[in-house]
């Protein structure tokens, strides 16, 4: 499982950057400057996959690095362009979570040890959250008043109570997760 995800590594869509940490929305056009602050063209497209590791929330110090937003493809340190709406979060006691904000209305599901390439379109469980397991593959629907998307996660390493890395990869349709190459 873990070469299959790893194998699955090809973005989709152009980088915003060279790295996650440049990864963003695109920066408006400035007169002043030629570029984004990364050095991104303004207007490039924000990656539709990406790999973070998280690590778990017990404390408002651990909270920014628990999350990830797969509609900017940054983690916590993004929070001023996510508006701390995330869509992921790592709790401290090795559980995803996907209601992040107040009017969030979203679900995973756990698809089980198979290849991210087989995810199926729609969900047929919705859950809150669910427990972490190493070599599974995650459907996400992400639903709240800014934000309508599917993404799909695989989590490819994760050691226990310390960090949890996945890979993931966001879809063109908010209604339904269609992985295109």
């Amino acid at each position: 499982m873990r070469t299959t995800l790893l194998t699955l590594g090809v973005l989709l869509g152009s980088a915003c950057c060279d790295g996650p940490e440049g990864w963003g929305p695109p920066e408006p056009p400035s007169p002043l400057e030629p570029s984004a602050p990364c050095g991104c063209t303004p207007g490039a497209v924000v990656p539709a996959t990406g790999e973070v590791t998280l690590r778990p929330h017990v404390d408002e110090d651990t909270y920014l690095r628990s999350v990830v937003s797969f509609q900017y493809a940054v983690g916590g340190e993004g929070v001023d362009i996510t508006n701390n709406d995330w869509d992921v979060s790592l709790a401290g006691n090795d559980v995803f979570r996907v209601n992040t904000v107040t009017d969030d209305s979203s679900c995973i599901q756990d698809l089980g040890a198979i290849a991210i390439a087989d995810a199926p379109e729609q969900l047929t469980e919705c859950h809150d959250f669910l427990q972490v397991v190493e070599g599974h593959v995650y459907l996400v629907r992400t639903e709240d008043e800014d934000t309508r998307q599917h993404a799909v996660f695989g989590v490819i390493h994760h050691a226990a109570g310390r960090e949890t890395t996945l890979r993931w990869f966001r879809s063109p349709d908010p209604d339904a997760f269609i992985l295109e190459f």
